[in-house]
């Protein structure tokens, strides 16, 4: 039971870039990762203009029964949806391309379960 976080691509940063290519700036995936602290983190990746890739790190983890979301100096946040629309506000411009997102985001299944533990079996979520 993925619990939502299904909708992350098991890419490395290289996997990501090359997934990306050819897509139009605010085109983003989220893929597992995990924090330089061990912790529980998602990796987002997402074109700029230029058809650059750039990558940040969303570090997640439980504060008072619930799921805390930060990315740099973004967050804390209650849910992952907030932290992205936070990260699209800070690009300009486009930003991120939450329009698919929004119709389909399981938000309430992720942000009540950690996402699964990197070390452990990642082909279920695709790639």
């Amino acid at each position: 039971d993925s619990r939502g976080w299904d909708r992350l691509r098991a890419l490395d940063r290289r996997g990501a870039e090359d997934a990306l290519q050819d897509k139009a700036p605010g085109s983003f995936l989220l893929r597992p990762q995990q924090g330089s602290s061990g912790d529980a983190a998602v990796a987002i990746s997402f074109v700029v203009e230029g058809n650059q890739v750039q990558h940040a790190i969303i570090r997640v983890s439980e504060n008072d029964g619930g799921l805390e979301y930060r990315s740099g100096r973004l967050g804390p946040a209650s849910s992952l949806w907030l932290v992205l629309e936070e990260i699209s506000e800070r690009l300009g411009g486009a930003g991120l391309d939450l329009t698919e997102a929004a119709t389909t985001w399981p938000s309430e299944a992720l942000d009540q379960h950690l996402p699964p533990d990197v070390g452990g079996d990642l082909d279920d979520l695709g790639g």
